[in-house]
């Protein structure tokens, strides 16, 4: 992608961007089933008497799993582009998020389970806003 930058080819970016979107989705239809899969079968072949409850804590970070399997990848958009700006919005806001999901969890005393899962689900939907971003920025670009 930074190639295409430096040759001022906008078009392969848009390309790129659109085929890295395409891959990560493919590898979450695929990889994170066999994940879960995995993990409420990994009692089969290992002794988990000390992690006991693992299997619904992993099944509460998967929407944080797969926000990120995005997001670290498609920011490198705004890096390439030179939008540095959005970045550190984007990181202000994640930050934000994280600390009232903090607070929130804390002022209605809730579970550490429910909290993982509040704050999987939000960074997933923070993750779709930022892609969004991101991919609007390549489309921004180019004109």
């Amino acid at each position: 992608m930074a190639k295409s930058f430096y040759q001022t080819d906008m078009v392969a970016i848009r390309h790129k961007t659109l085929s890295t979107i395409k891959i990560l989705g493919l590898s979450t239809i695929i990889l994170f089933p066999c994940i879960v899969f995995g993990i409420f079968n990994l009692k089969y072949f290992t002794s988990f008497q000390k992690w006991n409850g693992v299997e619904s804590v992993a099944i509460c970070l998967t929407p944080y799993a797969v926000s990120q399997l995005f997001y670290l990848p498609l920011s490198n958009v705004a890096l390439v582009l030179d939008k540095k700006k959005i970045l550190l919005f984007l990181s202000l806001i994640q930050l934000c998020l994280t600390l009232f999901m903090y607070w929130i969890a804390h002022y209605f005393d809730f579970s550490f389970k429910i909290f993982l899962g509040m704050l999987s689900g939000s960074f997933a939907l923070f993750t779709i806003f930022a892609c969004r971003k991101f991919y609007l920025i390549t489309l921004q670009v180019g004109k």
